[in-house]
């Protein structure tokens, strides 16, 4: 597997509480991400 670590820039954050939610991250969680994002 590739090593994807490294500092990352969101360019958009369309659909990122679906993603997280995909992910499994309970929603208090998901809305502080979506928050910050």
């Amino acid at each position: 597997m590739p090593n994807f670590s490294g500092n990352w820039k969101m360019k958009s954050s369309e659909n990122f509480e679906e993603l997280l939610k995909a992910l499994g991250v309970n929603m208090m969680l998901r809305k502080i991400a979506v928050a910050a994002a």
